[in-house]
Order: structure tokens, then C-alpha cells, then sequence
């Protein structure tokens, strides 16, 4: 496998219209973005390419966000992106198969 697609935090914190932090999630609706991802991960599986699913999720303790950063430093304050919560995980019309890789 020479191409990899990179998806990075298709999640419901931050896109789904319910997340802590979905700033974005009016526009991913209006967009159509899921569909539209949707059919790019058809089309990458197609043409062989690696997918890999990029999320974002901290402990409970929040040590590991960033404090620089304008989201990720609020995140604690909102109880946001919290490790194996609903927030973290993909969202639920994308077209995810098993055994693709999700790095967190």
C-alpha cells in the first residue's frame, strides 16, 4: 500500500450537532459532509489505500491537552473529548469498517 487517507476527528464532540464542541456540526449538516467522506472512503478502499481514523480523547484528569491551545485547553471545563466516552467516537453515519486503523 503505497496512499493512505487520513480522517481526522469525524467524532461526535466535535461534529455531531449534541457534542460539547460542535462548533462545526451546522456546517458539516449543511455540507453534506458525511456523505461526502463516505463516498471518498469508497473510493479509497477501491484504490487499496490504508484508512486511518484520527481522534482525539483525553483522560479524565485532562493532563495531556494542551493548554496552548484555544480548544483543547477548555476542554476540561466543558468535560469534553473525554477517552472512551460517546463524545470520542466516530460518528455513526460514516462508513468506518472494522479493522481500519483509529489512532487516539
Amino acid at each position: 500500500m503505497s496512499k493512505a487517507l487520513i480522517l481526522i476527528d469525524y467524532i461526535n464532540e466535535i461534529c455531531h450537532p449534541e457534542g460539547k464542541i460542535a462548533g462545526c456540526a451546522a456546517m458539516i449538516n449543511q455540507r453534506q459532509i458525511v456523505t461526502k467522506v463516505n463516498k471518498l472512503l469508497e473510493q479509497a478502499r477501491k484504490h487499496n489505500c490504508l484508512i486511518i481514523w484520527v481522534s482525539v480523547a483525553f483522560d479524565t484528569n485532562y493532563l495531556e491537552a494542551n493548554q496552548n491551545s484555544p480548544i483543547f485547553s477548555r476542554a476540561k471545563s466543558f468535560q469534553a473529548l473525554q477517552r472512551n466516552s460517546w463524545g470520542t467516537e466516530l460518528l455513526a453515519d460514516l462508513n468506518y469498517q472494522a479493522g481500519e486503523l483509529i489512532i487516539v
